[in-house]
């Protein structure tokens, strides 16, 4: 993979001084943030946690400097905590999405994300076979 330009680089310090600024103390990030530099939220929404996580999963998989991958990895062991609570199953796809990405660019030593992506399977498996039970009903083949 070519190493990254100016181009990619200089938004990547914006973006991730935001979330290291949105970071909250006991895990995970806060979603709004006022004119005033003051959090509107206590706590940031599950889908922001998991998209936030996703972002960093690609600076942490990617060629950008070490500096930037470093301070990803520490962003996203910090938000474990927040990603073990999620309800939600958009968010959590993000997370088995930030994953899956560390997993195929070969990024080692993400086994605690691994099992956060993983810790709910049986509610993966309910969202999935429950619809397509609804729909089978309902067929004339069937």
């Amino acid at each position: 993979m070519p190493a990254p330009g100016r181009a990619h680089v200089e938004p990547s310090d914006g973006y991730l001084s935001f979330l290291e600024h949105a970071r909250r103390p006991g895990g995970g990030y806060h979603n709004f943030l006022s004119y005033q530099r003051h959090w509107l939220d206590t706590e940031g929404s599950g889908d922001c946690q998991g998209q936030a996580v996703r972002a960093l999963a690609e600076v942490l998989g990617s060629t950008l400097p070490d500096d930037y991958r470093v301070l990803a990895r520490e962003l996203i062991e910090t938000a474990l905590p927040a990603l073990a609570d999620l309800r939600s199953l958009r968010a959590q796809a993000y997370v088995i999405l930030a994953w899956g990405y560390l997993w195929t660019t070969r990024v080692k030593g993400v086994e605690r994300l691994e099992n956060v992506a993983w810790s709910r399977p049986s509610a993966w498996w309910n969202a999935i076979t429950v619809p397509c039970d609804r729909i089978g009903s309902g067929s004339s083949r069937g």
